[in-house]
């Protein structure tokens, strides 16, 4: 009888169903044959025999199975479930291009089924291709927000991109927000979108739930550094070098410049003297140290930590260790110099520009001196006599320039600029 037949064969693949999500593939494999003998014809048993071959590692013979369900049921080869299924075994078989070319098929044809996106993402990760994936991850947390491990891979896409739109899809589940490692996540997105309030929100909690990481204190700290906290600044990075105990060179390193944008330079060079007994890139911490002593008026130290960095070092890391390290403490003496909150006037004009236009004049005047006759000494000193609002004095420097070389362009040239600016103050 047919439908005996039927009921037998079916009551095979259910329990090749039940073995396969088992792993015991010999069982499976077994039930399915019998239920393939009853009736070949089972489109059920095909698409179960197509996961066994896959899973046996054995693409072609999965791909001879959706064949067979062509030949019996032509009719259903358009659907979306043997699509999918086609892709999958096409990929397996080393045919990627056919694999993407019916996947983005089936997801024009069926909008609202995010699997062919799905499929298309990993496809495309594979590849390389973070565009592609981004887009079509995108797709699939739109038609299924409930899929975090889309949603978790297309922030990891975008973070460094957009950081900003990466932590917006990362806190849309509450489940999420209790997690210390979304938190950190979270927090970094934010600070690296320079939305430093909200990120010192997420540090502040993350501290709270796990406070003896010190990774954690050390982000949080140089985060308040940032943001001009020096004391919050100071005692997370305090904390930090205290948990890390011997491996607290760069917790150590942080302090270190903490107290140095804070004012606290006897602090700062206290904590690069203690770098400096640590074996390991010990010469940037000499560097520190000498700028801390040339600033606190130990020339003694600062005459032993330049003996140092001159036998150990060519004169090119010595400039680029002190050129990283010299806006830190630079930094500080100018804010002490203008006043915080309530510059003065003169502060006002005591700017590092200002400074180095101050230090030029004085160089190039002295060179005049030694040299008078030479047109392009006076136009370089007029030039920063002008940027100093010294007009009179630029204009003789000028005018002294074209004198010893009338056909100076660029000397003419700024010399036309001063004498509109005249007009137009005279106007």
């Amino acid at each position: 009888m047919i439908l005996d037949r039927y009921e037998r064969a079916r009551a095979h693949l259910a329990r090749a169903a039940l073995a396969l999500d088992a792993g015991q593939l010999e069982v499976a494999g077994r039930h399915l044959s019998q239920a393939l003998e009853l009736e070949p014809a089972l489109a059920e048993a095909r698409m179960l025999q197509s996961r066994l071959e896959l899973l046996s590692n054995r693409p072609k013979e999965a791909r001879s199975a959706l064949d067979a369900i062509d030949l019996y049921h032509p009719k259903k080869r358009h659907e979306p479930g043997l699509q999918l299924a086609r892709a999958k075994v096409l990929q397996r078989c080393g045919q990627a291009d056919l694999a993407t070319t019916g996947l983005a098929n089936l997801a024009k044809r069926f909008p609202s089924d995010p699997r062919p996106h799905r499929m298309l993402a990993a496809i495309c990760l594979e590849r390389d291709d973070r565009p592609g994936a981004v887009e079509h991850l995108r797709q699939v947390v739109q038609l299924r927000p409930s899929d975090r491990d889309a949603r978790h891979v297309l922030v990891a896409l975008l973070d460094r991109a957009d950081p900003g739109a990466a932590f917006d899809l990362l806190m849309v589940d509450e489940q999420d927000a209790a997690d210390p490692v979304i938190i950190l996540r979270a927090a970094r997105m934010l600070r690296a979108a320079a939305r430093l309030g909200e990120a010192e929100t997420y540090y502040r909690s993350l501290l709270e739930v796990e406070p003896d990481d010190a990774g954690a204190w050390l982000e949080a700290g140089t985060l308040a550094d940032e943001l001009g906290a020096s004391d919050l600044a100071v005692a997370r990075l305090e904390r930090a070098v205290q948990l890390t105990a011997d491996h607290n060179r760069p917790a150590l390193t942080a302090l270190a410049k903490a107290h140095m944008h804070a004012g606290q330079m006897e602090r700062a060079g206290e904590c690069w003297q203690r770098l400096t007994r640590q074996s390991a890139d010990r010469y940037e911490a000499w560097a520190g140290a000498l700028l801390c002593a040339l600033s606190t008026g130990q020339y003694r130290l600062a005459r032993r930590a330049g003996r140092i960095l001159e036998v150990h070092t060519s004169r090119s890391e010595r400039r680029r260790m002190l050129a990283d390290l010299w806006h830190h403490p630079a930094l500080t003496d100018q804010l002490r110099r203008i006043g915080r909150g309530n510059p003065s006037y003169e502060g006002r004009h005591n700017s590092p520009l200002k400074d180095l236009l101050g230090r030029a004049v004085e160089k190039l005047s002295a060179h005049r001196q030694e040299h008078p006759d030479r047109a392009d000494t006076h136009y370089h000193l007029a030039i920063c006599l002008d940027g100093l609002d010294k007009p009179e004095q630029s204009n003789a420097a000028v005018a002294t320039a074209l004198k010893i070389n009338p056909r100076y362009s660029d000397a003419r040239q700024l010399g036309l600029m001063h004498m509109h600016r005249e007009t137009r103050q005279a106007a």
